[in-house]
């Protein structure tokens, strides 16, 4: 190895003169193939174009290119990957060598580093064209060099004769400097002054300058010469973007989220969190400046809102459950109130027929009223998910007794009547929904006539038989005519050769046998459904991994769900239909929700390494070890998922509420630990839990201090439920007159709203 300080040592200019005269003599040959790429015209020093054999691996490209701008990606489609990887120059290696270990006996005086860092590369960069070096490769070896004395000089304990804006400069004239350097220094500017986020911008074009001109830049997460180095490309996409909306507000500038998207290579602005997490591992997270910056985008998003449009319906057709769906309504409201517009009877219907999803009968007849009381008269596809509320067999169950579903029943017919006299043509939805209430109330000749009577004249006369057959088996399954569903479901197959049974039908099926524990019928139907490629929704599969548990236990076995669930995702209706998150979430709910825990366990075991940074999966199996399991477990999920996924209030609140009713004195110890932490702290729906438990066990020296501690707070808002709860409490605790003034202030602003 030839001794650095014969090669760049400060005085020893006559190394380089060795080296170059070794490199005359032919003493060092190396082949290289080569295929050329446009070097930059920046004023950087004389370079030899990258070849491809020295090309990081495509994980590695991929993750560059995620961070750069699209128009940097151009070009590099053609590119073949290396047949071999391509060994590197040995004055490469141990110039950089050298300089590795003179950062590592660096302690608090940096400039002798510096100094070698500096000469090694400048020489390297005179030898590079004779040399065959590629920029890719002094890159990659001195990047993590550069990154390592970067992060050195801004340590307090460290000296050195140069800023960070000139260490960068240095880094960007000879080509190894990286995004992850210029982060650093925005990041430093908003440690320096809360407000610079002009000279944020400056960087983050910096180095999306220095990035474009250069389509050899890559990096990784390594574990660095002195200290662990970690970068993430969106990072500084997420920096720029909070900059740019904090001098938008600084400025008193309008907000353009077509401007903010340019600083996003997908041309989206990220959710909040991300940005959150970007802030707080760059140590700059100011909760207040954050609000705001949430504030402007949330106001911003509102004034752009279009309630009728189709992104209206989008959300509605996509609300994860009934809490949402009440809040988006509400927004929708509000926002047409303001603008004096009405709702569209399209987004009325959408919202009714997802209400009716989340089986909330109530809610779609009073959303029809809407309809009604409008003056417009509705549409059919209003009046079918009219028909199907009124005769979902939950909803018919609900009122038991003959006479109370006579009364249903003649409800519906009238329901009927009105629809035809009002002139509205019936579709085929219509002719299936009717033929389905028919067949839920077991009046199955009425059924029979209306098929007779309507389904051979309706348009898609196939599609319309296929509804009518789907109706008559699920409602022969709902009044325990199982036998003769099996008889019609050969029937219908046989008559009609193109039909096959819906997937609600084989779930009614599957729930039959499920609760009859006839786990050989289970197997037949799933076999069934595979045979002719019938989709198996959530509800199939938990049905399906719920009979797997309780068919091997009745004979004394341990289920394994990892074989069961490979065999699941892996089947074609499967494969079809996709396993992804959301499916995998909502199946782990399922289970949940039909407490089968030991399910649960091993179903997360299976997906947390799938998806480790699930939201949906572990606040799902946080509720249900909280609820049904082990609370410690509960309490460990709760703890991965503030410090690894988001630290958020509604986690808080999610995991308190559910902890006090198993756990109260652990429920109060993570309730004063919310307080003391630095980034979340309670809220109204906090202490609204925490006042509705001790109301329930009468603990009136709790109450009073939670009732005296909200008191001293000063917040905007107090919500909805909790005022209500706390003038409830007037006749049972001291409520503070400072505490009742402010949630009358709250509802005199609403009032006059």
């Amino acid at each position: 190895m030839i001794p650095l300080r014969q090669i760049v040592g400060r005085t020893t200019r006559s190394g380089f003169l060795q080296i170059r005269s070794a490199s005359k003599a032919g003493t060092i040959a190396l082949r290289y193939q080569s295929t050329t790429s446009t070097t930059t015209n920046t004023a950087t020093p004389t370079t030899t174009p990258d070849n491809d054999n020295s090309k990081p691996s495509s994980e590695t490209v991929k993750t560059e290119q995620s961070s750069l701008p699209k128009a940097t990606q151009k070009g590099k489609q053609d590119k073949k990957a290396p047949s071999k990887k391509t060994p590197v120059n040995p004055k490469l290696r141990d110039i950089s060598g050298q300089i590795k270990e003179t950062i590592i006996q660096s302690t608090t005086d940096l400039n002798e580093a510096y100094s070698i860092l500096e000469e090694g590369i400048t020489f390297l960069r005179e030898i590079q064209k004779s040399e065959n070096i590629t920029d890719r490769q002094i890159f990659k070896e001195f990047y993590p060099l550069a990154t390592e004395l970067f992060n050195l000089a801004q340590k307090p304990e460290t000296t050195i004769d140069h800023s960070l804006n000139e260490i960068i400069d240095m880094f960007v004239k000879n080509k190894i400097a990286h995004s992850m350097h210029f982060i650093q220094l925005a990041a430093n500017a908003l440690k320096q002054n809360s407000e610079a986020y002009d000279e944020v911008l400056q960087y983050w074009f910096k180095s999306f300058e220095y990035t474009k001109s250069h389509d050899f830049l890559y990096v990784n997460n390594f574990n660095g010469i002195k200290t662990k180095i970690e970068y993430q490309p969106y990072d500084f996409t997420n920096l720029a973007i909070y900059a740019y909306v904090q001098s938008c507000i600084a400025q008193k500038v309008t907000y353009s989220p077509v401007d903010a998207a340019k600083f996003s290579p997908s041309g989206k602005i990220p959710p909040f969190y991300h940005i959150k997490k970007t802030l707080e591992v760059l140590d700059i997270y100011d909760g207040k400046k954050f609000r705001e910056y949430c504030n402007l985008l949330e106001t911003d998003s509102q004034e752009r809102f279009n309630p009728n449009g189709a992104s209206s319906i989008k959300k509605i057709e996509n609300t994860p459950d009934k809490k949402q769906l009440d809040k988006f309504y509400q927004n929708v409201v509000d926002i047409c109130n303001k603008r004096n517009i009405k709702v569209d009877e399209k987004v009325i219907v959408a919202l009714m027929q997802r209400y009716f999803q989340f089986d909330e009968y109530n809610e779609v007849f009073s959303l029809f009223e809407t309809i009604m009381n409008s003056g417009v008269k509705p549409s059919i596809d209003a009046w079918n998910i009219v028909i199907k509320a009124m005769t979902n067999p939950s909803r018919i169950a609900s009122f038991g007794g003959k006479a109370k579903q006579q009364e249903l029943v003649q409800n519906f017919e009238r329901t009927l009547q009105t629809i035809v006299s009002s002139g509205v043509q019936f579709n085929g939805e219509t002719v299936g929904a009717i033929v389905s209430g028919y067949a839920n109330f077991g009046q199955f000749d009425k059924a029979q006539e209306y098929i007779d009577k309507y389904a051979k004249g309706v348009k898609d006369n196939g599609a319309v038989i296929s509804l009518c057959n789907d109706g008559i088996l699920r409602g022969l399954v709902y009044n325990g005519k199982i036998e003769e569903a099996e008889s019609k479901l050969k029937q219908f197959m046989e008559t009609h050769t193109q039909y096959k049974p819906h997937t609600h039908v084989m779930n009614d099926f599957l729930n039959y046998y499920a609760k009859k524990k006839n786990y050989k019928a289970i197997n037949g139907i799933t076999n069934f459904m595979r045979k002719h490629n019938i989709a198996e929704n959530v509800s199939i599969k938990t049905t399906m991994i719920n009979a797997y548990f309780e068919s091997l236990h009745a004979i004394g076995k341990t289920p394994d769900l990892s074989s069961f669930l490979a065999k699941m995702e892996s089947s074609e209706n499967a494969g079809k239909r996709g396993f992804n998150e959301q499916m995998h979430s909502t199946l782990l709910k399922g289970l949940i929700q039909g407490a089968n825990i030991e399910a649960a366990r091993q179903l997360f075991d299976i997906l947390k390494s799938r998806y480790p940074r699930s939201a949906w999966l572990n606040t799902n199996m946080m509720v249900g070890e909280l609820t049904l399991g082990n609370v410690k477990l509960g309490e460990d999920i709760f703890n991965y998922y503030i410090k690894e996924i988001r630290n958020e209030p509604i986690i808080w609140n999610t995991f308190i509420h559910n902890l006090l009713a198993r756990d109260e004195k652990l429920a109060d110890f993570y309730f004063e630990k919310m307080k003391q932490d630095s980034q979340v702290q309670p809220n109204f729906y906090t202490y609204y839990f925490m006042l509705q438990h001790y109301r329930r066990k009468a603990k009136k020296d709790r109450l009073q201090q939670l009732v005296n501690e909200l008191a001293e707070v000063d917040w905007t808002s107090y919500g909805t439920s909790l005022p209500d709860f706390i003038k409830r409490l007037t006749n049972y605790l001291d409520v503070p007159a400072s505490l009742l003034s402010k949630l009358d202030k709250q509802q005199a602003t609403v009032d006059k709203q």
